[in-house]
């Protein structure tokens, strides 16, 4: 239930950005590109960022882990690698 409550946030902003595209243009949803959606994308990287902090809180490592791996489908600024790779940090290399 708990993960579910924190999904849906998460799963609302996809939605939202993959409803916006172009109808005439290809079905594929689109990884949002900082140059064109800024708002859209920092809204959503802190969003995220709170959920791996809250795991990471909860020692829920593979929760944390899972929602880093997010980001790698995002074209990140180097301000944003470098909370990334902070939080990254703050996992154990176990999970």
């Amino acid at each position: 239930m708990k993960t579910t409550l924190r999904l849906l946030p998460m799963l609302a902003v996809a939605g939202l950005l993959v409803s916006c595209g172009d109808a005439g243009s290809s079905k594929q949803p689109q990884t949002p590109d900082p140059a064109t959606q800024p708002e859209a994308q920092a809204a959503l990287f802190q969003r995220t960022c709170d959920r791996v902090k809250s795991s990471i809180a909860n020692k829920d490592y593979k929760q944390a882990q899972e929602a880093l791996n997010l980001f790698k489908n995002y074209k990140l600024t180097p301000e944003q690698q470098k909370i990334v790779d902070q939080l990254q940090a703050q996992i154990p290399k176990a999970n």
